[in-house]
């Protein structure tokens, strides 16, 4: 690798790996059941801290909302209509397997649900690719809180300044910057392609 410190590169998910469109979400389910979608996304966004962090599991999630907007939903139909909306980073995705992961190791630390990830892990093998997985479910809390960073950092067994952080999200990129991490704020694949072969001097 280009920079001997840099030891290992650290992918959100949410984003980056996959890109979840809630807009979208948000807008045609309310209208399929007749809610405001406005109405409709601060329910969800009242009790997503809950369900990210474990507080509260897949049912308790969509039951809440359902008493918020006042209408009787199944989360099984919940969890089908949300993953309409979700798609997969293909290019860099087949860029991570093709070009980067024989170089340096890799992991994941993502806030996310565990209907999420087990979402994710049916269309990405997340454990062939990456050495470890930390979520915000595991460890109750989420970034940019320091109650996630620091503690996933110990997961990974990597300090920060031996790490690149890819993030989609300024706050979770200054807090990791802060505590030592290089980072690289995602916003199009050429850029962090560009970056990512100025790293490990990839050709």
């Amino acid at each position: 690798m280009k920079d001997s410190s840099l030891q290992c590169i650290i992918f959100d998910i949410g984003g980056v790996l996959e890109f979840h469109d809630k807009e979208s979400f948000f807008q045609e389910f309310a209208t399929e059941i007749q809610v405001h979608p406005s109405d409709f996304a601060e329910a969800y966004e009242r009790f997503e801290y809950l369900h990210d962090t474990d507080a509260i599991g897949a049912d308790a999630f969509v039951s809440g909302i359902s008493e918020r907007v006042g209408v009787d939903l199944s989360t099984a139909v919940f969890y089908e209509s949300y993953f309409k909306y979700v798609r997969l980073n293909t290019p860099l995705l087949e860029f991570i397997d093709a070009e980067l992961k024989q170089y340096v190791p890799l992991f994941v630390m993502s806030n996310n649900c565990r209907a999420n990830v087990q979402h994710t892990r049916s269309h990405i093998d997340l454990d062939a690719t990456f050495q470890h997985c930390v979520f915000s479910y595991d460890l109750r809390a989420k970034k940019p809180s320091l109650h996630f960073f620091e503690p996933a950092f110990l997961r990974i067994q990597h300090a920060p300044n031996d790490c690149l952080v890819i993030d989609d999200k300024v706050s979770n990129v200054q807090v990791a910057a802060s505590l030592g991490a290089e980072v690289h704020l995602f916003t199009t694949n050429r850029n962090l392609f560009e970056h990512l072969r100025a790293y490990c001097r990839l050709t």
